[in-house]
């Protein structure tokens, strides 16, 4: 877990997946398939906290490190 700076809250989402999600997730971490991960996360992960955040009102800040990393959407 990283420190959080003074004044700063920390904040959950919680998303839901699909059966079908699930077994292709478990499948992923068995073949330890890195490229079908990051496919997973574009794909089925990181639409729905996005929406989630929006919902709620909450900023998707990616983290400094992060916002180089052409794998990561947007």
């Amino acid at each position: 877990m990283k420190n959080v700076p003074a004044g700063k809250t920390t904040r959950s989402l919680w998303i839901t997946l699909e059966a079908t999600e699930i077994i292709e997730l478990k499948r992923i971490n068995q073949d330890r398939d890195g490229d079908g991960a990051l496919d997973f996360f574009r794909q089925a992960v990181a639409p729905r906290v996005r929406a989630a955040a929006q919902k709620h009102g909450l900023a998707l800040d990616l983290l400094a490190e992060d916002k180089n990393d052409e794998r990561l959407p947007r």
